[in-house]
């Protein structure tokens, strides 16, 4: 509530006012930290915890982004916490904590040598939320993790690739759905360039449109005249096509694209 509070123009001052006064109050009574923490009544909600402005209020009081991150690691797991740091980041009101909180996280993991594939583990790309950020994360890991690795030749791409493995259509669907996401648009460029070596991939695999549909995203051939599939799957197949005709100056055939559909 105070969070939310700090960014409605009619209470923002009233709002860090009361944070402030609750802050104080607290360190005049000198509590351990663990009292604090569950005083705050942390509930099974990472994403929760870190909007209700619980965890900005912690990490003031223990003025230790380590300490803040080793309760939320312990209570909400180390995987969980680096997806909602990851997504927090696209909220305004949470912002400055999961930035805060990340830098120190990104600096833990390279001290204790955590691979590009573990962090890939950690941000949970098989799910949609905050995807935009997620890919920005790793790229910051890999940037500090690289100080340390001058020789290593691995890119955000490359540990995408190997982190979905087979799994083409899943990779492609990320991607597509990190370009439409909340925030994306200081990502979009890199997003789409990623898109493109994939296509690039199936042009050297010498699949069309067509055996995109059938062997990639599994749509039986008999649906894919009639459009019977995911819209989703439909955007990318059309954006394919495209690609597809200009790579190989190949025309698209009847059977990949019926007026206009795809």
């Amino acid at each position: 509530m105070i969070t939310k509070a700090k960014y409605h123009p009619r209470s923002v001052e009233k709002a860090k006012e009361v944070e402030n006064q609750l802050i104080t109050k607290l360190k005049s009574d000198k509590l351990p930290s663990l009292t604090v923490w569950n005083w705050l009544k942390f509930g099974d909600d990472v994403h929760q915890a870190l909007s209700s402005g619980k965890v900005t209020i912690f990490a003031k009081y223990v003025s230790s982004r380590g300490s803040v991150l080793k309760q939320l690691n312990a209570k909400y797991g180390e995987a969980n916490v680096a997806a909602a740091l990851a997504t927090a980041q696209g909220n305004r009101a949470t912002q400055d904590i999961a930035s805060a909180l990340q830098q120190k996280q990104l600096s833990t993991w390279l001290s204790k040598g955590e691979s590009l594939g573990k962090v890939f583990g950690f941000l949970k790309f098989r799910e949609s939320d905050g995807l935009p950020q997620k890919l920005d994360t790793l790229y910051e890991y890999l940037k500090l993790f690289k100080t340390k690795n001058h020789q290593d030749g691995t890119t955000v791409f490359k540990v995408l690739r190997k982190g979905f493995g087979d799994d083409d259509d899943q990779l492609v669907l990320m991607l597509s759905r990190a370009l439409r996401a909340p925030g994306s648009r200081p990502m979009e460029s890199t997003i789409t360039r990623y898109q493109n070596l994939v296509f690039k991939e199936w042009v050297t695999r010498d699949l069309d449109p067509m055996s995109v549909a059938v062997k990639v995203f599994k749509i039986p051939e008999a649906n894919v005249g009639a459009a019977k599939y995911n819209g989703e799957i439909k955007s990318i197949i059309k954006q394919y096509s495209s690609f597809f005709k200009r790579e190989t100056g190949l025309g698209m055939g009847p059977e990949v694209v019926r007026s206009g559909r795809v």
